[in-house]
């Protein structure tokens, strides 16, 4: 990622270094890096439902928003529509590894398309809150996700599209 955007010469200097910081960002210690270190190390002692969204934007959130970020650089957005796109992403994130992790506990391996009851001793919004509640969450943060959008000012039409694909069997219930 780091390469295509170094060297996407029809782009200005200055997008392509704001898209490079924002990746970096996205990616570093207080991103992917430190998401992927709590999961591998302390995730067991997290045992509050905050704490576990707090992971899940770091685990899948920071990537959503840095895709959607750099995607609003590039268009050259204003800093009000950047901002909505970063909140758009942010609860997408969220909503999408909520929504994951009912896939693990519900799904199969044909419907899910790869292996499940990975997180079985791990701690999650469905293990913590339940089912229902874990759905509800996802549910709240598609519905801030679209509220974002429409701040946003852009038109959400294909992007709402895409959300309803990615998480209509997850926010529907099984």
């Amino acid at each position: 990622a780091y390469e295509v955007l170094a060297e996407h010469s029809s782009t200005s200097d200055a997008i392509r270094t704001a898209a490079i910081r924002v990746l970096t960002m996205a990616v570093g210690i207080d991103g992917l890096v430190g998401g992927q270190e709590i999961d591998l190390n302390e995730r067991s002692k997290y045992t509050d439902a905050s704490c576990i969204e707090g992971l899940n934007w770091l685990k899948t959130g920071v990537l959503f928003s840095a895709a959607a970020e750099i995607g609003a650089i590039a268009a050259e957005l204003e800093p009000e529509a950047i901002g909505a796109v970063k909140r758009f992403s942010r609860h997408l994130g969220v909503a999408f590894q909520t929504a994951d992790d009912l896939i693990d506990q519900e799904g199969t391996i044909q419907s899910a398309r790869k292996d499940v009851r990975q997180d079985a001793f791990k701690p999650t919004l469905v293990s913590l809150m339940g089912k229902d509640a874990a759905r509800y969450s996802c549910r709240q943060h598609v519905e801030e996700s679209r509220v974002a959008l429409v701040e946003s000012n852009l038109d959400s039409s294909m992007l709402n599209g895409f959300v309803d694909s990615l998480l209509s069997h997850q926010t529907q219930g099984s």
